[in-house]
């Protein structure tokens, strides 16, 4: 076992990960709500610029409303078809 300071690197890394688990299971869910605000305000932002087509701001609005819906897909089943869609669209 490799000690660094005292403590050793397995101690470490185990608490790396259960810090990771109770940040992703807490505020991953934050995360995909702020991210759904980007979309919408990134959206209806090309509505108000000339240099962007509209559709192009309506799909971003579009996509910020199911994304929004989707984020509460660990909250019930029955967002499930929404979340799925939007996995599909996010790289797009």
């Amino acid at each position: 076992m490799i000690v660094v300071g005292g403590l050793s690197l397995v101690v470490g890394a185990l608490a790396f990960v259960f810090v990771f688990a109770y940040l992703a299971a807490n505020f991953g869910f934050f995360g995909e709500i702020a991210l759904a605000a980007f979309f919408l305000l990134a959206g209806s932002s090309m509505l108000d610029e000339p240099r962007f087509p509209k559709w192009l701001g309506w799909c971003g609005i579009v996509f910020a409303l199911l994304f929004f819906v989707g984020a509460f897909r660990n909250v019930t089943s029955a967002v499930q078809p929404v979340a799925d869609a939007d996995n599909v669209l996010l790289p797009l």
